[in-house]
């Protein structure tokens, strides 16, 4: 049996099953269903070397046969489309997406992602061995939203003896307005919570425990509490603006 001959031509009920679909769906459906039978189709061709107009016709036709004066046009048009899903394939082999298989993966690919992230939004500069201002690594690791801010913390990074400068990345939605709030060496900033609780009045936190609350205040830098506002603690400088937050130091001076 040759090439094709392992194709008939689709009769009325079979065209007609595929006439009230868009043509772009058509053709794209066509092109799909070919790259799948591909491999059981070309077995009967002795010189194979990919779809071409000559060898996808009569495998069109075999599920649709076009108008007359449309064959030509849907012949090319379906063979526009298998190259095009071809190269789409290809793009995805090459670039699959992550998969992690231990914990260990997941959390260093969620950790990518965070600091992915956060490099749009701040800028960590730190001195080289030649004296000279460069990026610094970032770590982020907690992102949250508290009374219309957004926050990001980064724990800061140091070697041997240095401290960390742990920082918190301010973005109040409202107004677009930024702040990154680098904080006092001295604890182990990982999360929203932890860095709020080092920047919060340790009496009104003492008092949460008794029922009272306390709301963060973006604007006065403070936490406002029975009444009245107590200012951040533990803050060793503040940067305002989307500019200087691309900036900040990795051990700025003291505000």
């Amino acid at each position: 049996m040759g090439y094709h001959d392992q194709f008939e031509d689709a009769d009325i009920l079979e065209t007609l099953s595929w006439v009230d679909m868009p043509e772009p769906n058509r053709i794209m459906k066509l092109a799909s269903i070919f790259i799948k039978r591909e491999r059981e189709i070309r077995r009967e061709h002795r010189n194979w070397e990919g779809p071409t107009l000559c060898n996808i016709k009569p495998f069109v036709k075999s599920y649709y046969v076009p108008p007359r004066g449309r064959g030509k046009a849907t012949i090319e048009m379906t063979l526009k489309a298998i190259n095009y899903q071809k190269r789409v394939r290809e793009k995805r082999k090459t670039n699959r997406p992550y998969k992690p298989t231990t914990a260990e993966k997941r959390r260093e690919a969620l950790s990518q992602r965070m600091n992915a992230v956060a490099a749009r939004h701040y800028t960590i500069l730190g001195r080289n061995y030649d004296d000279k201002l460069e990026k610094q690594e970032l770590h982020c690791t907690g992102m949250g939203c508290v009374n219309g801010v957004l926050l990001m913390v980064d724990r800061g990074g140091g070697y041997g003896r240095q401290a960390p400068y742990a920082r918190i990345y301010m973005k109040e939605k409202a107004t677009g307005r930024v702040k990154v709030v680098v904080l006092e060496p001295g604890a182990d900033v990982k999360t929203v919570q932890t860095a709020l609780l080092r920047i919060a009045p340790q009496g009104p936190v003492l008092s949460m425990f008794a029922g009272e609350t306390m709301r963060f205040d973006f604007d006065a830098e403070a936490f406002e509490w029975r009444g009245h506002l107590v200012p951040w603690r533990n803050v060793r400088k503040v940067y305002k603006g989307k500019a200087k937050a691309h900036k900040t130091r990795s051990r700025p001076a003291k505000k």
